[in-house]
């Protein structure tokens, strides 16, 4: 059953139209039909349509358009004045309750039925009688645009002036044209829709040929041998870098068994980590030794897996390795052998020190004796002799401690060593001395740092003999102060060096390491699926192939997120990266961020930002004060790095995401004050042992219970080069299992707009 308002169904149909209007509807459908003829624009031929539809039968005005397009597609063509009421507001209004009279009677319309009403006062529905009062509409006809099973829009033509019936001739004339006109329309959908996918296969067919060239050069890059082989340990295909490689395959080798090809432990070894790799999905990594040409030669390969029943194995020539090793190994034992050696003779050598020392005691009346020649002999020493008395005081001081301390001989003696030393020296040393002077032992080589007459530091090694009178009564002491300043600059170059160069080393591990995992793997899912594509591309539908190509892309992503991040990391070591301030809204700068991240986000994290404006006195609260927080935020203007700023940010979030638990709540928290902005990114993830958190900002550096997550160890390095630019600061606050905490702290420049 109708609704109450539903249109009059005209009982002719399609009757014969008489000659007049049968001939301006034949060259009407002439114009339209030249637009699927391409020589018109339907854009364009919808004003003369309407403009002529609107004269020829006498109407107020006539509104053409589709129901998908915008606005500038439709067309509306009036005579005025309607009524005199009816000014710039009429035009809208109609619009507005011809959009409303379609979608009431889309059903209608939808079957081909054209909507009639004689007088829009008794037949529109009452929602509708107080949008047409200013235009005094009397009659609306209104024909749908159908092609097919679809509706496309509408034709509509009205009366305001007077009231009219429409009859059957001018309905037939009407929907003969808009019959043509919706084709008209669906081919131009169709020429759009043709021309919008022609472009993205070309940008897909561009796209390919660049990814198939960039494997094409990663495949020449591979080291050795590279082969496939299925389950049932056949091979598929092959490809050597290098001639002569270790086990060297020949063509015929495709499509026979290992075992044709390959000695049998060889062959045996291979097969049997192939099925362990395409049961267990991990890379499998064998060493073995394979006689080759008369040689023995040693061989790595890696078994991963690239189809359903088939792998990829990668072959490396490892012999020099395995020598090198064995060398190593002949080394670390002739040297052990020559430790024992050394130690018996250390051994032997304080034997022989312990005679001397007891040769010497005798000796020492001699010595006293040839006190005056030893003096002598110190007069011209490069060294400072000295003596001190049983209280460490000194009783005598040769002219050399000119040279090392730049005292008079006369300006030490009186003074003890200690006198020349800062306090933490003096009581450092006289620890040392102690243990020397309680036993009257003697000491030697005790490196000490003194100071000189300029305030400048001298380091001194220091060695001394107790001294004895006849009756065997301790007097003090005598030795001899090298100085060995330059020396220990020297030291203390080499140990940094060798620091340094450890340093380095661990670093190029970590490197190596990651590299390794973080490029092999998605280069071998380039490959596996390049090669899949180039070998069943044609068989497969268009589903399987975007599926492989999909993964391409996203390898080749990945791939270049990290050669940029270490691109970033190498541009700040060098100094390339300023800091550049810039006007920026923060609060909009933080909620885009979120939403970005979000988006990529696949496991329901939530992530809540709060703002605190303390220059403001603002605080978390109702949704009003945060209106009148986010309003003061907007008014002023704060300058800041956005690049570095994103890089901060963009790496903690990420942090917080990826080592939390899917549907976890990420937070960061913003507050401004009067100089600086404070971020905070909590998370209820894994958190960070404590013995990773000095180690955090290494690069490559990652904690011990990340477990299988991926990850490349740069992000926090990242984190940290660039508040290094920004003199900002980080501080940490995490506990395993519970979560972690980042606080970030940036100076902010602002400036208020008013």
């Amino acid at each position: 059953m109708l609704p109450e308002h539903a249109p009059m169904e005209s009982s002719t149909g399609h009757q014969r139209v008489d000659y007049y209007l049968l001939k301006v509807q034949a060259e009407m459908i002439n114009q339209i039909a030249q637009v699927t003829r391409r020589t018109l624009v339907l854009n364009e031929l919808l004003p003369t349509i309407a403009n002529q539809l609107r004269q020829i039968l006498q109407v107020s005005g006539c509104l053409m358009f589709p129901t998908h397009d915008p606005p500038a597609m439709a067309t509306h063509q009036v005579s005025f004045p309607i009524t005199q009421s009816l000014h710039s507001t009429a035009e809208p209004c109609l619009i507005e309750v011809f959009r409303h009279l379609f979608e009431t009677y889309h059903s209608w319309l939808a079957q081909g039925k054209p909507l009639i009403i004689p007088e829009s006062e008794g037949k529109l529905p009452p929602e509708l009688k107080e949008l047409t009062y200013p235009c005094d509409i009397r009659a609306i006809m209104m024909v749908p645009l159908l092609h097919g099973q679809s509706c496309l829009g509408s034709m509509t033509l009205y009366q305001c002036d007077h009231e009219r019936e429409w009859t059957v001739q001018e309905i037939a004339f009407i929907q003969g044209i808009a019959d043509h006109f919706a084709i008209a329309l669906t081919h131009q959908e169709l020429e759009q829709l043709y021309q919008k996918q022609s472009q993205e296969l070309k940008q897909k067919e561009s796209a390919l040929k660049v990814s198939e060239a960039r494997n094409r050069a990663l495949l020449e890059a591979i080291p050795d041998v590279i082969f496939r082989v299925n389950r049932d340990g056949f091979y598929l295909d092959w490809k050597a870098a290098i001639e002569n490689p270790v086990l060297f395959l020949s063509n015929n080798c495709i499509g026979k068994h290992l075992h044709n090809c390959l000695p049998t432990e060889v062959a045996g070894l291979i097969w049997e980590h192939v099925e362990i790799a395409l049961e267990s999905d991990e890379m499998q990594v064998i060493e073995s030794p394979v006689r080759q040409d008369g040689k023995l030669r040693y061989f790595e390969a890696r078994i991963v897996k690239s189809g359903l029943d088939e792998v990829a194995v990668i072959v490396q020539d490892i012999t020099e390795r395995i020598e090198a090793r064995l060398t190593l190994a002949q080394v670390n034992d002739a040297l052990e052998v020559r430790v024992q050696q050394r130690t018996a003779a250390l051994r032997k050598a304080n034997q022989a020190l312990k005679g001397e020392i007891i040769e010497r005691q005798k000796a020492e009346e001699q010595l006293r004796q040839s006190e005056e020649r030893f003096r002598n002999v110190v007069e011209i020493s490069s060294n400072w002799m000295w003596e001190m008395d049983e209280n460490a005081v000194y009783t005598y001081a040769s002219p050399k401690v000119w040279d090392l301390l730049g005292y008079e001989p006369s300006e030490v003696v009186g003074k003890t060593p200690f006198d020349l030393m800062s306090q933490e020296e003096a009581k450092r040393v006289m620890e040392i001395l102690a243990s020397f002077t309680v036993l009257k032992h003697p000491f030697s080589n005790l490196e000490n740092t003194r100071i000189h007459k300029n305030s400048q530091s001298v380091v001194l090694e220091t060695s001394g003999v107790p001294i004895f009178d006849r009756l065997g009564k301790f007097c003090g002491y005598r030795g001899v102060d090298r100085d060995i300043t330059k020396r220990k600059q020297t030291e203390l170059e080499i140990i940094n060096a060798l620091a340094k160069e450890k340093q380095l080393g661990e670093l190029k591990s970590r490197f190596i390491t990651m590299t390794s995992h973080e490029f092999r793997t998605p280069l071998t899912t380039i490959f596996s699926s390049a090669e899949l594509l180039e070998h069943y591309g044609n068989k497969w539908s268009d589903c399987k192939k975007n599926n492989h190509l999909n993964r391409i892309q996203k390898m080749v992503k990945h791939m270049t997120r990290l050669l940029n991040d270490i691109l970033l990391i190498g541009n700040v070591e060098s100094g390339k990266i300023e800091l550049n301030l810039n006007p920026i809204d923060l609060a909009k700068f933080c909620t885009d961020l979120i939403n970005e991240i979000q988006l990529y986000d696949r496991n329901n994290h939530i992530i809540n930002f709060i703002y605190n404006l303390e220059k403001f006195g603002y605080k978390l609260g109702s949704n009003h004060e945060k209106n009148n927080a986010a309003s003061s935020l907007s008014s002023t203007r704060l300058y800041m790095d956005e690049k570095l700023l994103r890089q901060i940010l963009e790496n903690l979030l990420s942090n917080a995401l990826k080592y939390s638990p899917n549907g976890s709540t990420v937070e960061l928290q913003l507050t401004c004050s009067a100089n600086q902005a404070i971020f905070k990114i909590s998370d209820q993830g894994i958190g960070i042992p404590e013995e990773d958190q000095g180690l955090l900002f290494e690069t490559f550096h990652r904690g011990t219970n990340v477990g299988t997550i991926t990850g490349t160890g740069l992000g926090l390095t990242i984190v940290k080069k660039c508040l290094d630019i920004y003199q900002g600061q980080i501080d940490i606050e995490s506990e395993v299992t519970v979560g972690t905490t980042f606080t970030v702290t940036l100076p902010i420049y602002y400036l208020l707009s008013n």
